[in-house]
């Protein structure tokens, strides 16, 4: 699964693991903005956002206050979108969660991050790790939670790297990834538009679709 030495000169590959990352759980509705005190007095005061450029980076951004976890995070960014060489605005991460076998049916699907092209259900959403150094239990790569960061902290999460993929679980990583972002949906198979640059004839629904949907209706 893990590679038994780290890349050299350092950088930060597609499924690599860093410790204490920050993961927000952004609430619209119940969003707290900073602000800097401007007149009033008691609580009939005016104030102004709070609006900066962080350390590196020549854009302002508002400040708000969200609801989040702390946990180790896989690298979820393409290893072309994290050259060194080419610095990109940010670099995007997935959380790592528990695994609890008794949530799973077909556990091995699971943990050989079988083919998601393949006939059996693949479960697109997670890549099984294992154990991870540092940390108790077996643990998974949810898709479907994410972070960005800028890549002004590039160093910063380098230095909190864990472990890297071997080339051969890299690559299974790169394709669940595609996967889970890519596939189509029973719809839009069904009207032949799997890929919608090679558009095929739609599929005939059979006897049973066409029974249901006239009970639907």
């Amino acid at each position: 699964m893990f590679a038994l030495q780290h890349d050299h000169p350092p950088s930060l590959r597609q499924g690599d693991i860093i410790a204490n990352v920050f993961f927000p759980l952004t609430r619209p509705g119940l969003l707290r903005y900073l602000a800097t005190y401007s007149s009033g007095s008691d609580t009939d005061i005016k104030v102004d956002p709070y609006v900066e450029a962080p350390l590196g980076s020549k854009k302002r951004y508002a400040q708000s206050v969200c609801h989040g976890v702390v946990a180790h995070g896989a690298v979820i960014s393409q290893c072309c979108d994290l050259d060194r060489k080419h610095p990109k605005a940010s670099f995007s991460l997935c959380r790592l969660i528990l695994f609890d076998r008794s949530r799973y049916r077909n556990v091995e699907a699971l943990t050989n991050n079988i083919n998601p092209w393949g006939p059996e259900y693949p479960y697109f959403q997670f890549f099984y790790y294992g154990g991870i150094a540092g940390l108790e239990g077996e643990y998974l790569a949810d898709f479907a939670l994410l972070t960005s960061l800028g890549w002004t902290d590039y160093d910063l999460v380098l230095g909190q790297k864990v472990h890297q993929l071997d080339d051969l679980n890299r690559n299974k990583f790169r394709v669940k990834v595609g996967a889970f972002f890519g596939r189509p949906a029973a719809e839009d198979t069904a009207a032949g538009l799997s890929d919608p640059y090679e558009p095929a004839a739609p599929v005939a629904p059979g006897l049973l679709e066409r029974v249901l949907a006239f009970f639907r209706h």
